[in-house]
């Protein structure tokens, strides 16, 4: 029996574009050949777009902290999603945490003030 190779149509109208929005917005994979598993990635391996970012999510995530914690606590758990996944992984955690107990804290702490006052 001969082995047969599937052919891979390229996707085209809209497939496509979702395609390469999706490969430009995925990090690359770090990997020594491609049988071997992926290296570790180590903090000064990081780029410096993703520590950048990493750093930008945490700002917003103290940001949310004195003003408008649902707007900047999203932008700061989708910044530091984006991050983790670019290879910050302690910024982009740290941001994510931040940004969730801001939100959770006002829903919690706003509705108990205007009951007690």
């Amino acid at each position: 029996m001969g082995t047969h190779k599937k052919r891979h149509k390229l996707p085209q109208g809209r497939n496509r574009q979702e395609a390469e929005i999706a490969a430009e917005l995925t990090a690359p994979s770090h990997t020594v050949s491609r049988d071997s598993a992926r290296q570790a990635v180590y903090p000064s391996d990081l780029s410096e777009g993703a520590q950048a970012l990493g750093i930008v999510a945490l700002l917003f995530a103290a940001a949310s902290w004195m003003i408008w914690p649902f707007l900047l606590g999203a932008t700061a758990a989708t910044t530091g999603y984006i991050a983790y996944r670019q290879g910050s992984r302690t910024l982009g955690i740290a941001a994510i945490a931040m940004s969730l107990i801001s939100m959770l804290a006002h829903l919690i702490l706003i509705p108990l003030y205007f009951a007690f006052t």
